[in-house]
């Protein structure tokens, strides 16, 4: 669980400091396909950070997907 916070948190980072969706994107991709994270979750959250129409869209949805892995969202995790 912690190695999924950091990376996600390094991800979230570098997002937000992106000038740019595609250079988000691009870091996101990049650092979750190196990530150790299970080949289902990385996939998963490529394909939605690829939906992401912007910046700020991209920003919010690794920013949930920090909170959801920190389990600070409204949803628990079991």
């Amino acid at each position: 669980m912690k190695e999924k916070q950091s990376v996600l948190r390094a991800i979230l980072d570098l997002v937000y400091q992106s000038k740019t969706v595609e250079e988000a994107f691009a870091i996101t991709e990049k650092l979750l396909l190196e990530s150790p994270l299970r080949e289902n979750e990385k996939q998963n959250m490529i394909r939605n950070a690829k939906g992401c129409a912007s910046l700020v869209k991209l920003q919010q949805y690794m920013t949930n997907s920090f909170l959801k892995y920190e389990n600070l969202g409204i949803i628990k995790r079991k």
